[in-house]
């Protein structure tokens, strides 16, 4: 997560933390490394440790927290990835032969495990209906 996705924590909303804790959790999730952001907040390695170890509203807390932080890092991956490909298919076009040899592969290459990718989804996804239909769930 950035800085600027990072909101204050409503002790409402999390009553089981202390405002220490509250307090801790958005600065550290806000640092590049949990390391920079425990010195951030001037919370112990062992406190944190400790917090997440023995107290389990906390460590629910950090969990959901390390959640929503993959999430937005994949999301900013995904935008990215339309550049990428922008930039291959404009090096298709350069003048350089092994440029061009290279974007060439690079997007064959993506375009093949992007196809298998898709076959393997189809063929789970049919796994799944057929194992519904021979050990139905919910009492069916």
């Amino acid at each position: 997560m950035s800085s600027t996705d990072i909101q204050p924590l409503d002790a409402a909303d999390y009553p089981d933390l202390s405002e220490r804790q509250l307090e801790a959790l958005p600065i550290i999730f806000a640092a590049p490394t949990l390391k920079a952001g425990l010195e951030a907040a001037d919370i112990p390695k062992s406190t944190w440790y400790r917090w997440v170890k023995q107290e389990r509203a906390f460590a629910e807390v950090v969990r959901i927290l390390r959640t929503q932080a993959f999430g937005e890092a994949m999301e900013d991956v995904r935008r990215a990835a339309r550049y990428a490909a922008q930039t291959l298919l404009s090096l298709l076009t350069s003048k350089s032969e092994s440029i061009r040899l290279q974007a060439a592969r690079e997007i064959l290459s993506a375009a093949f495990r992007a196809t298998e990718v898709l076959d393997q989804e189809e063929r789970l996804q049919r796994l799944e209906e057929v194992t519904d239909i021979l050990l139905p769930r919910d009492g069916r």
